[in-house]
């Protein structure tokens, strides 16, 4: 038997009594822990308005409407189409955070608190998991957890209403039940993972790692029947939103789509346009990803510094073997997040977070493992404790300066008054009957202004020479497809600027109008007439059948 094989099959070793060694501990340590990130929560708060990143904004008019009856649907956009962009959890959460407090904007202090209850519950719950599941000491399962819990980028998306913190929870459940599966569990067993794990997926979709990861797990302990009944019970999960979402993209205009429809037709158009850019992409963006790692293990440290962060590679590694040996869960959910965020054609940060436990947890157990066996001398052990301490210093001193110093809010106090001044622009200068468009402020302003509201820019992230928010021509058959009579032109006009030049030379002068300048924004007019659109339409791109504008 190889030594792959002998690992595979290893089972963990005799629970016995997982507070032996702790004196009660086990009770009480992840409550202490829920508590105290609960104060760190109310001692970060700050109170933003939604609608500041874009997605806060959706997913709060998301819980709006399932709130007030009109079902998963944008409400507030021409036709009011249905929503299948972003699974139903977290907005259901937010529409019952709106049913018990009906009054907007007076409510968005318990819309905003809904994350705060998550992430704290969250880490008491991994801590939990950390004990009960993996048999960590105490001492190591609480530096991890609060280490993990004071990432300023954890708080980032925590501060306004994104989904995340929900993901990490169920996440975390998802991770439980799989352990407990994987440890020879019968149909209970599997009906818990199921139910977790399509929690985590209906929270976001990337959700499906996890289960793909329980799968991986029973095949490499050699359970090839509980593997299989893992794969048809996840594809019963999964199958229903996958299907509804694809039909219900047909629900939205074609250059909406892009922007407000599922991700997964879309993506497959995408890429069968160009599937040889479409590698040198995945190429790039693997060091990207990397990259993005080592910011969420060191956070705060400068990016040419950041990659002596490399030295705790083999840390990580060794540490993901360990947690593998007690649940493979871990690892295969690890790797095919990672392969998800890889091949995802929009790179961000954020969509890396939901695994900074994993990563923080692999890390150190590393450390924890080298320094905890007989395989170094004294010298090595102390260069290895050295290196821990080094790490653990490092990333707590940056993440608590970055929290003291209000980093995780400090965008969101910049958006938030461009959004209040364009709400009090589009109150004073907006005609009623108006169309809206906006680049990402579009759910803020209808949620603040009840006006009909349009995303005015494309999202075409493999658009090759193309920006990733569509070209002029584009974005002047997106307007004109849906009736925009009014622009907010952000971002200091890098977005829309070309088109509106666009627009004034091929219509008569006068067609675009400033009616509104304020610092981070300008409100335009677009009088259309007829002969303005016909010779946009007839210099302008024509539509394929999925959606995008070609000149």
């Amino acid at each position: 038997m190889t030594a792959w094989s002998r690992w595979t099959r290893r089972r963990p070793p005799a629970t016995g009594n997982p507070t032996s060694d702790s004196g009660g501990s086990d009770v009480w340590a992840p409550w202490a822990v829920l508590a105290a990130i609960l104060v760190l929560g109310l001692a970060l708060w700050e109170p933003f308005p939604p609608g500041i990143w874009h997605d806060d904004g959706v997913y709060v008019l998301l819980g709006r409407s399932l709130a007030q009856g009109d079902g998963l649907r944008y409400v507030g956009i021409p036709g009011e189409p249905l929503a299948p962009k972003f699974p139903p959890l977290y907005p259901f959460l937010l529409a019952v955070a709106w049913v018990l407090d009906p009054r907007f904007p007076e409510n968005a202090g318990i819309l905003g608190g809904v994350n705060l209850l998550l992430v704290s519950v969250a880490a008491g719950l991994f801590l939990a998991f950390l004990r009960r599941v993996l048999r960590v000491p105490l001492p190591l399962a609480v530096a991890v957890t609060l280490l993990t819990w004071m990432s300023p980028n954890l708080w980032r998306v925590t501060l306004v209403p994104l989904s995340e913190p929900l993901f990490v929870l169920t996440l975390t459940l998802a991770l439980w039940a799989g352990a407990r599966l994987e440890r020879g569990g019968g149909r209970r067993e599997l009906a818990l993972f199921l139910l977790a794990g399509g929690l985590a997926f209906y929270a976001r979709t990337l959700g499906v790692a996890v289960l793909l990861g329980g799968v991986a797990a029973l095949l490499l302990r050699r359970r090839p029947r509980m593997a299989l009944l893992t794969l048809l019970g996840s594809t019963a999960v999964v199958l229903p939103w996958i299907l509804w979402s694809r039909w219900a993209t047909r629900s939205i205009l074609p250059a909406l789509r892009d922007i407000l429809g599922s991700y997964g037709g879309w993506l497959t158009d995408e890429i069968s346009r160009d599937p040889l850019g479409y590698g040198g992409y995945l190429l790039a963006n693997a060091g990207h990803l990397l990259g993005r790692a080592l910011a969420l293990l060191l956070p705060g440290i400068p990016e040419p510094a950041l990659w002596a962060g490399l030295v705790l590679l083999p840390f990580l590694l060794l540490g993901l073997w360990e947690a593998g040996r007690k649940s493979l869960v871990i690892p295969s959910t690890l790797a095919f997040g990672l392969i998800i965020i890889l091949a995802w054609p929009f790179q961000d940060i954020r969509l890396l977070v939901p695994f900074q436990p994993i990563l923080t947890l692999a890390v150190g157990l590393g450390f924890w493992t080298l320094l905890s066996s007989g395989l170094l001398s004294m010298k090595g052990k102390i260069s290895v404790a050295l290196s821990a301490s080094a790490w653990v210093v490092l990333a707590t001193g940056f993440s608590v300066y970055r929290l003291a110093t209000g980093w995780p809010g400090e965008p969101y106090r910049v958006r938030s008054e461009v959004l209040m001044t364009a709400v009090q622009a589009v109150e004073e200068k907006v005609p009623p009957g108006a169309v809206v468009g906006a680049p990402e402020l579009w759910p803020g302003l209808q949620l603040f202004t009840g006006v009909t509201v349009v995303p005015s820019a494309r999202f075409i992230p493999l658009g090759g020479d193309e920006p990733t928010w569509g070209s002029p021509r584009a974005q002047l058959a997106l307007w004109m497809e849906t009736g925009v009579t009014h622009i907010l032109v952000e971002h200091g006009g890098r977005v829309h600027g070309d088109a509106l030049e666009r627009l004034e030379e091929v219509c008569p002068p006068g067609t675009v109008e400033v009616v509104d300048r304020k610092p981070g924004h300008v409100l335009v007019a677009l009088h259309w007439n007829e002969t303005c659109r016909r010779r946009v339409m007839e210099d302008g791109p024509e539509e394929t059948p999925g959606g995008r504008h070609e000149s």
